[in-house]
C-alpha cells in the first residue's frame, strides 16, 4: 500500500509536468518571450538581450519540433485541425499586438510637456514626461504626490546610457533622456484612483499607529515606500519579505470575502464569482499593481472567465495565460526579478505541492501543509535567488509557519477596525488585538532574524545536494519513508549551510575571513570604511550580513565615493554616519540631505579606530 501511494503520486507529478509541455498557452508564452527579447534587441541593441533571445529561440525551436513531432504521429481529426487553426490565429494576433505595442513604447506620440506616468519611491517621485526627442525622466520630492503635477519647464535633457541595471529598466520602459524640471501644482483635481489612495492613506495614518499603518499599506496596497530600512531588512533576513508583497493571498483574501458575502444574498455561484471578479479589478486599481498581484488577479479574471463560460479549469493554464497578458501590458516586467520569483513560485506550487504533502509526515494545525508550500515554492525559487542576487535563505521554511497565520488574523482585524472606527468601543477592543498581531509578526521576524539564515554562497554547488534530495523525492520510486528521509535530510541541510558559512566556515568559501574596511568598536559596534584595497560595496553588505551586525556606523572620509555610501545604506540599516576629514562642499550637502531623508544620524569628529585631522573637519552640527 506504502509503496503504490508513492508510486501513484509520482505519476502524478510527472503528468502534471507533461502537461504544463502540452499545453497551448505555454506554446503562446514562449513565442512571447522570444519575440519580446527579439524587439528589445533591435530597439535598445543589448548585448543581453541577443543572447536571451537566442537561448529563447533555439529552446522553442527544439520544443515546437517536439511537439509536430508528436502530434504528425497521431491521426487528426476535423476538431484537431480547427483548434489548431485557432492557436495559429492567437499566435498570429499575440504577434501584431506585441510589434504594436513597442511601437508605443518607443516610438509614442504625445502632447509635449505633458506629465504621462508617476512612480513612487521612498523619497522621490519619477515623472514619465514627454520631449520632442522622446520620453524623459525627472525626479522630483514626494511632497507634490497629493496635488495634479504640472511641468512648467524643463532643462538639462540627457541620454541614459545602458550602464547601470536602473538605466536599463528605463530604456526598457522606453525611457531615453533624463531631464530637470521645473514643477508646478495644477488646479485639475487628481484622478478618481489618485485621490482614493490617498483617503485611504490618510484614514489608515489616522486609524493606526504610524508602525502599523506603514506595515497595513505594505500589506494590501504593496506600497513598502513607508517601511523604515531597518523593518525590510528584518523581514529579509527572516526570510518574510516576500509576506509583504501583495500577491495571490491577497487576491484569495478579497475575492473570498466578497463570494462568501454575496453567496449568502444570493445564492447563485455565477452572480457571486462575477461580483468578486469585479471587487478585484477596483482593489487592483487603488493598489501599486505589483506584478504579484496583477499575476493573481489575472489567474483568478481568467478563472472567472473559464467558469462562467462552462469551460474546463487548469490552473497551469491561467498561470501561462496570466504571464503572456503581463509581457503583452507592459514587456519590461520579463526581466523584473518581481515576474520571475512570483511565476517561479506559483509554478513550483502548482507542480510539486500535492506529492510533498504526501510524502511529508502528519504534523497538526496544517503545519505539514504549510512546509510542502514552502519546500515546492522554494524548489523553485533558490536557483532565481542565487543566480540574480547571489541570495540564499531558508529561513521563510519555518519563519512563515508562524507568521501567515498572524498576518491573516493582522489583516482581517486591521480591515475591521477600520470599517468600525465610528464605533470606539469595538474599535478599543480591535486596536488592542491588531497591537498584539503587530508584536507578534515583530517578535518573529526578530527571532528569525537572530538565526541569521540569510547566506551569500560563493558557489551553487552547496545548494546542489539539497535541491537533488528534493527531486529524488519528487521523480524517484522509492517507498514513502525514503521519500520522507530525503525531505527531511534536504531541509536539515538547507538550514546548516547559512550556519557553516556564515561562522567563517571554509567549506563553500575560499574568501580571505579578514576583510578589509569592517572592524569592531566598542560597544560591539560594527565599523564600515572605505579603504583603497576594498574591492566593492557588495563585498561589506556580505560581510555585514555574515556577522548579522546591528549596530552599523559607517565612515566617511575624501577618498569615500558617494555611491559606494548610498550602496550600503539602501543594503542595510546603518544607524550613524561618521565624517572623519573635511570633504567637498557640494558632496558634503548631498550626503547630509540623503542622510536627513533616511533618518540617519551623522556627525564629525575623531572616531575610536580611525584617526583624523580634527582641525579639518567641518563644524559640529
Amino acid at each position: 500500500m506504502e509503496l503504490h501511494s508513492a508510486q501513484s503520486s509520482r505519476r502524478e507529478t510527472c503528468k502534471r509536468t507533461r502537461a504544463l509541455f502540452h499545453l497551448p498557452s505555454f506554446r503562446l508564452l514562449i513565442c512571447t518571450a522570444t519575440l519580446t527579447t527579439l524587439l528589445y534587441y533591435i530597439n535598445l541593441s543589448l548585448i543581453k538581450d541577443l543572447i536571451i533571445f537566442i537561448g529563447l529561440f533555439f529552446s522553442s525551436v527544439i520544443y515546437l519540433m517536439i511537439q509536430y513531432i508528436k502530434n504528425k504521429s497521431e491521426i487528426k481529426s476535423k476538431t484537431t485541425n480547427c483548434w489548431n487553426i485557432f492557436n495559429l490565429l492567437i499566435l498570429i494576433i499575440t504577434t501584431f499586438v506585441m510589434v504594436l505595442r513597442f511601437h508605443l513604447i518607443f516610438s509614442p506620440e504625445l502632447p509635449i510637456g505633458s506629465v504621462l506616468a508617476v512612480k513612487q519611491f521612498r523619497h522621490t517621485l519619477m515623472l514619465q514626461i514627454a520631449t520632442k526627442e522622446g520620453k524623459a525622466a525627472a525626479f522630483i520630492p514626494r511632497k507634490k504626490e497629493k496635488k495634479r503635477i504640472k511641468v512648467s519647464k524643463i532643462q538639462s535633457l540627457r541620454k541614459i546610457s545602458s550602464d547601470s541595471d536602473f538605466n536599463i529598466m528605463l530604456l526598457r520602459k522606453g525611457i531615453r533622456l533624463t531631464a530637470y524640471c521645473k514643477t508646478t501644482t495644477a488646479k485639475e483635481r487628481l484622478p478618481i484612483r489618485n485621490r482614493l489612495q490617498n483617503s485611504i492613506n490618510d484614514s489608515l495614518g489616522k486609524t493606526f499607529p504610524q508602525k502599523q499603518s506603514a506595515l497595513i499599506k505594505a500589506l494590501l496596497f504593496g506600497d513598502k515606500s513607508h517601511l523604515s530600512r531597518k523593518t525590510l531588512h528584518t523581514y529579509k533576513k527572516a526570510g518574510l519579505l516576500h509576506l509583504l508583497a501583495a500577491s495571490g493571498m491577497h487576491i484569495a483574501i478579497v475575492s473570498g470575502s466578497i463570494f462568501f458575502i454575496l453567496k449568502l444574498i444570493s445564492r447563485n455561484k455565477r452572480f457571486s464569482l462575477a461580483g468578486a471578479a469585479v471587487t478585484v479589478l477596483l482593489y487592483v486599481l487603488i493598489t501599486e499593481v505589483p506584478v504579484s498581484l496583477l499575476r493573481a488577479a489575472v489567474m483568478f479574471w481568467i478563472y472567472t472567465i473559464f467558469t462562467l463560460c462552462g469551460k474546463g479549469k487548469n490552473a497551469l493554464n491561467a498561470l501561462m495565460l496570466s504571464a503572456t497578458a503581463i509581457i503583452i501590458i507592459d514587456p519590461s516586467d520579463l526581466y523584473s526579478l518581481g515576474f520571475h520569483l512570483s511565476f517561479g513560485a506559483t509554478l513550483g506550487i502548482l507542480l510539486f505541492f500535492q506529492t510533498f504533502k504526501k510524502h511529508l509526515p502528519a504534523i497538526p494545525f496544517k503545519i505539514s501543509d504549510s512546509i510542502a508550500l514552502s519546500l515546492s515554492a522554494q524548489l523553485a525559487v533558490i536557483p532565481i535567488l542565487f543566480f540574480t542576487l547571489g541570495e540564499y535563505n531558508p529561513a521563510s521554511l519555518l519563519s512563515t509557519i508562524l507568521a501567515a497565520p498572524l498576518l491573516l488574523l493582522f489583516i482581517y482585524g486591521s480591515c475591521a477596525q477600520a470599517i468600525t472606527a465610528f464605533l470606539p468601543q469595538i474599535t478599543y477592543y480591535l486596536s488592542i488585538a491588531n497591537t498584539f498581531f503587530f508584536r507578534l509578526l515583530a517578535f518573529n521576524a526578530e527571532l528569525f532574524k537572530g538565526l541569521n539564515l540569510l547566506c551569500n554562497p560563493d558557489s551553487f554547488i552547496a545548494l546542489i545536494l539539497p535541491m537533488g534530495l528534493l527531486v529524488s523525492a519528487l521523480f524517484l520510486p522509492p517507498k514513502k519513508k525514503q521519500n520522507q528521509i530525503f525531505i527531511i535530510t534536504a531541509m536539515c541541510y538547507m538550514l546548516l549551510i547559512p550556519i557553516w558559512y556564515n561562522q567563517a566556515s571554509n567549506l563553500f568559501s575560499n574568501r580571505n575571513n579578514d576583510r578589509a574596511g569592517v572592524s569592531i568598536g566598542k560597544n560591539k559596534q560594527i565599523i564600515v570604511s572605505y579603504t583603497k584595497s576594498l574591492v566593492s560595496s557588495k563585498d561589506i553588505i556580505t560581510e555585514l550580513n555574515r556577522k548579522n551586525a546591528n549596530q552599523v556606523v559607517l565612515t566617511i572620509s575624501r577618498q569615500t565615493p558617494i555611491g559606494w555610501i548610498k550602496d550600503i545604506i539602501r543594503a542595510y540599516p546603518v544607524q550613524t554616519v561618521i565624517f572623519t576629514e573635511r570633504v567637498d562642499k557640494k558632496k558634503y550637502r548631498t550626503l547630509v540631505r540623503f542622510l536627513k531623508q533616511e533618518n540617519i544620524e551623522y556627525k564629525n569628529g575623531k572616531h575610536p579606530v580611525l584617526t583624523a585631522n580634527t582641525n579639518s573637519i567641518p563644524k559640529n552640527r
